[in-house]
């Protein structure tokens, strides 16, 4: 979901905007309407937007002048505006897009469409980058895994991941061997404690250098380098993707 703040001086442009988000582009929240760009400021700063739709001829201060004011950009910005002369401006600002009022529903659902493209494209490269990053840490670092019959001394690299069976869990290595342990999922995530892996379910814990794949779906899931699938918890895919998108 895309969480949006419209920045806009005129009551029927923000009518016309908030309308067609709600009929065109069900994947976009609006979090504020601000009728100046004082108060476009506060709503950015407070409610952390992925997208601001903002005007550019405003009483007091461009749509420019307040970027300036917010200072650090992190949300795509998309200007709307009844002037054309100002295309190069919101280029070298580095805008999303441009649409000139009044704007048709089906500009602003494309622009919207591509933003979410975009997103997911930078989303999957960061996972990649995470991967292979995660990949080199830690290869060396060893724990002891407790069997029926005594103790194996595995590699944590070498874990792909990790399913819970009651007071026992199932280790997925790197070479295709399962190992059954007799420790609860919990103690061995205490047991790896490693930024590389990830609660991803209750039954599930996962070494994120061993994922092939994010799907996206109400809580998605992971497909591994095993070829296993795995479904993330709908409470706990925020902050899965948000660590992805700190990385």
């Amino acid at each position: 979901m895309i969480k949006c703040v419209i920045v806009e001086d005129d009551k029927f442009s923000q009518m016309a905007l908030v309308d067609t988000i709600a009929e065109h582009c069900k994947n976009v929240e609006v979090q504020a309407v601000c009728n100046t760009p004082e108060e476009g400021v506060d709503a950015i700063r407070k409610l952390f937007p992925n997208l601001v739709l903002l005007d550019i001829e405003m009483p007091g201060m461009s749509g420019f002048e307040m970027l300036k004011l917010v200072g650090d950009i992190d949300f795509e910005v998309i200007f709307t505006t009844s002037y054309n002369e100002y295309v190069l401006d919101a280029i070298r600002s580095n805008a999303f897009d441009y649409l000139t009022k009044p704007i048709k529903p089906k500009e602003l659902k494309d622009s919207i469409d591509r933003l979410v493209e975009k997103k997911v494209r930078t989303r999957n490269q960061k996972f990649e980058q995470l991967a292979e990053s995660l990949s080199a840490v830690n290869k060396n670092r060893r724990i002891a895994l407790p069997t029926f019959e005594g103790f194996i001394f595995v590699n944590v690299k070498d874990i792909m991941h990790c399913k819970s069976e009651s007071n026992y869990t199932t280790i997925y290595m790197l070479n295709g061997e399962q190992i059954v342990v007799t420790r609860t999922l919990k103690e061995i995530e205490e047991s790896v404690n490693s930024t590389e892996f990830f609660r991803v379910h209750n039954s599930h814990f996962v070494n994120l250098a061993s994922v092939k794949k994010y799907v996206r779906g109400s809580g998605g899931y992971l497909v591994m380098n095993d070829g296993a699938t795995i479904n993330i918890a709908r409470n706990r895919k925020d902050k899965f993707l948000k660590m992805l998108e700190r990385f």
